[in-house]
């Protein structure tokens, strides 16, 4: 799994507009010739010079259907592998960078911070 931003990421633009930042999240299979096969769009805006950008702590679903991507700004957005043009779901349960992401079994998520906050939560269906 790689997350990187796009090489036209940033619309800077004056005034209040502020800018727009796009992420892309891909999953590549390196057997034989690389080869991508998922692909979702994180687009970011945000009114200030330094917009959140993802912290690299990502995780699936045990069943592969839901993508969790934190950010630098506590927020962490859960992506559907089914339908990527979906617009994501977002969480703010965190003030600091999203360090550790986990799973159970159920829909339970582990979460935590940059400040040591920890949270444990249900994740909608």
């Amino acid at each position: 799994m790689h997350i990187d931003e796009a090489a036209m990421s940033v619309d800077c633009v004056s005034g209040d507009r502020g800018c727009r930042l796009e992420y892309f999240a891909e999953l590549w299979d390196i057997k034989g010739a690389p080869k991508r096969v998922w692909h979702a769009r994180l687009e970011r805006s945000a009114t200030t010079h330094e917009p959140a950008t993802p912290t690299g702590v990502l995780t699936f679903d045990r069943a592969g259907g839901r993508l969790l991507v934190g950010f630098d700004d506590g927020e962490i957005r859960v992506v559907s592998t089914a339908a990527v043009d979906a617009p994501p779901r977002i969480e703010r349960l965190h003030r600091t960078a999203i360090t550790t992401l986990s799973l159970d079994a159920g829909n339970g998520v582990f979460s935590a911070d940059a400040a040591g906050e920890q949270r444990i939560w249900m994740m909608a269906k």
